[in-house]
């Protein structure tokens, strides 16, 4: 006799209800002890709601929902303006706590092997914290600097590898979260004539790699990548119109998006390259 397979059930169509449901709720507390700054604290508890996968499946067990997600988030932060309000700061750190997180993920399914599903995460957190700096040194030239630290991990969870195989994924990357990210701004503005005004700016954006998929390994890891945008207008002075040229990732930096590892195959979506255009924009 051949193999046992568990006599998995073929889909000859299939009909489920999922019925949930939820409290929602948030406290803060803000503290102003001089008027140019601002304490806070947060705290919330919030749900994405469990639904049925769209996927292409072979098998009816590959339809089976996930159930709601639970996220309990606390933040403290602190905002201050400096020199007279030509400069800002704003400090913040953060925690969520995540139960039965929905995440793409697999089951293993003879003979066909490991094929896409949709499963909860029993607990995962992210902590992190973020600055940002604001600077007006000049007239019309406004600054921008902030910075992002997220350490987004599985705290428990028995999955399936791209082998079929059970894994204990505790202390793994939560996929397409990048531990760090940077990025700055400047934006400069000035009258051309009594009813013109003319802008140049630019954002350079940093984020480092991340995971593309669970216990991510080298051929599924998002490289790190740095793009820069350009752009520069003219319109008028009472914003009732304006022309912008732009262009986006004007380095022509080529980097992935998103990685799709199936069966024997790495997929990986390319962002775009550089890229040009126009925007016109009208007020009445």
């Amino acid at each position: 006799p051949g193999p046992d397979f568990g006599n998995p059930i073929p889909i000859t169509g299939f009909q489920d209800v999922l019925k949930e449901h939820n409290f929602s709720w948030r406290i803060g507390l803000d503290y102003k002890p001089t008027p140019t700054t601002l304490i806070y604290a947060n705290l919330s508890q919030g749900y994405k709601t469990g639904s049925f996968p769209n996927v292409v499946a072979t098998r009816v067990e590959q339809m089976a929902p996930v159930t709601q997600e639970r996220l309990l988030a606390a933040e403290v932060g602190v905002k201050k303006r400096l020199l007279n309000n030509r400069a800002s700061i704003t400090a913040a750190a953060y925690y969520y706590d995540y139960s039965d997180k929905q995440i793409r993920s697999g089951i293993f399914i003879a003979p066909y092997g490991v094929l896409d599903k949709l499963t909860n995460i029993p607990k995962s957190s992210i902590r992190g914290a973020e600055l940002e700096l604001a600077v007006r040194p000049v007239p019309g030239l406004s600054l921008t600097a902030s910075g992002t630290f997220t350490d987004a991990r599985i705290d428990r969870f028995i999955g399936i590898d791209d082998s079929g195989n059970a894994v204990n994924f505790a202390g793994t990357d939560i996929p397409y979260n990048s531990k760090w990210a940077a990025t700055g701004i400047a934006e400069y503005e000035w009258d051309v004539s009594d009813s013109l005004k003319a802008s140049l700016g630019a954002t350079l954006s940093y984020r480092s790699k991340s995971a593309g998929a669970l216990g991510s390994a080298g051929d599924t890891t998002l490289n790190a990548y740095t793009i820069l945008d350009l752009r520069a207008g003219i319109g008028a002075l009472d914003d009732k119109w304006r022309v912008q040229f732009w262009g986006k990732n004007v380095t022509n930096k080529y980097y992935w998006l998103n990685t799709v590892h199936a069966f024997d195959n790495n997929v990986r979506y390319a962002a775009r390259p550089v890229t040009y255009g126009v925007s016109v924009s009208f007020k009445y």
